[in-house]
């Protein structure tokens, strides 16, 4: 419960800095009064907030998309549905837009479903695993990557 105090103090506080007018006093003062933080950690919250506006929209509307994205993966792949491949597919994306991560999810998808599409075996087959007997003389990993992205 505690957690989703402070992600609507942030919301407000973010928002309240840049939009609203409000001070750092004020900000302190929302997460005294609701979260019962005094701390160096709401004062750290507060200044990051004063540095980066719309950080903690971004995030939220991020945490948001990356749920959706999830939600109707889970719907549509079923029984087929496995989390840790999600993940796999989604962080394998870096730091990229949400309409990036959203087609290569939908591709993800696309591929689980219909696994000998054009492409799909370079999506859910990322990672090539060489004989370890083999030597690589430019990296000695027996793991490489075959791409970053998916298309």
């Amino acid at each position: 419960m505690i957690q989703q105090v402070w992600r609507a103090l942030r919301l407000i506080v973010d928002s309240g800095l840049h939009s609203k007018g409000y001070s750092r006093e004020k900000s302190l003062k929302f997460f005294s009064d609701y979260a019962w933080d005094e701390s160096a950690t709401a004062s750290n919250e507060v200044t990051r907030y004063q540095s980066v506006p719309g950080q903690a929209t971004a995030y939220m509307i991020g945490q948001q998309q990356i749920k959706d994205l999830r939600n109707k993966a889970k719907k549509d792949l079923g029984s087929k549905f496995d989390l840790r491949d999600f993940h796999y597919h989604l962080l394998s994306q870096g730091s990229s837009p949400l309409s990036h991560l959203e087609q290569s999810i939908n591709a993800y998808v696309n591929c689980v479903k219909n696994e000998k599409d054009p492409g799909c075996h370079d999506i859910l087959n990322p990672i090539e695993v060489k004989d370890k007997g083999t030597e690589d003389t430019e990296n000695n990993d027996i793991y490489r990557p075959r791409r970053q992205h998916h298309f």
